[in-house]
């Protein structure tokens, strides 16, 4: 009957920076798997901007591991250790898909005109790690695109 409520300063805290979900069940990656299908790398304004990207799966495993670990407090970047741009997106997933990749960029401004203000959240990427979590133990199952597009479309 006695339980004792901790005091807030005395509450571990974990913040989870989550990078962009992979998951053939719906989110961004079936949309952009159609054209990839085809062999089309289509990529945004210049290509060159990152995107901060996990496995839906690493994601899941990774919330187990930071509830299951009292050692892990603070901030962390749920992201997959390899860092890749837009366009290195497009074109693995077209060459995993389909077996080849022709570049097809998508200006910035047809880009603009369709999303408005919300384009510049595709346009400017974040260059973010996952040393930290790793520092602490968590090991990925799918640290690689390639290997994360071929589990999540069974090729």
């Amino acid at each position: 009957m006695g339980t004792s409520i901790r005091p807030l300063d005395q509450v571990r805290r974990v913040v989870l920076r989550i990078g962009v979900v992979l998951s053939a069940a719906g989110g961004a990656l079936p949309q952009m798997a159609l054209a990839a299908r085809w062999g089309l790398a289509t990529y945004f304004g210049k290509g060159r901007q990152y995107v901060p990207w996990i496995h839906i799966d690493d994601l899941c495993a990774l919330l187990l591991y930071v509830i299951a670990n009292p050692a892990v407090e603070g901030t962390y970047n749920a992201v997959a250790p390899q860092a890749i741009t837009n366009a290195e997106l497009m074109r693995t997933l077209a060459q995993t898909l389909s077996g080849r990749a022709w570049n097809v960029p998508i200006p910035a401004a047809v880009l603009r005109l369709g999303m408005g203000e919300m384009a510049d959240v595709v346009l400017h990427g974040c260059r973010a790690t996952s040393d930290k979590i790793c520092q602490a133990g968590f090991v990925f199952l799918y640290p690689k695109l390639r290997e994360a597009v071929r589990n999540l479309f069974v090729v």
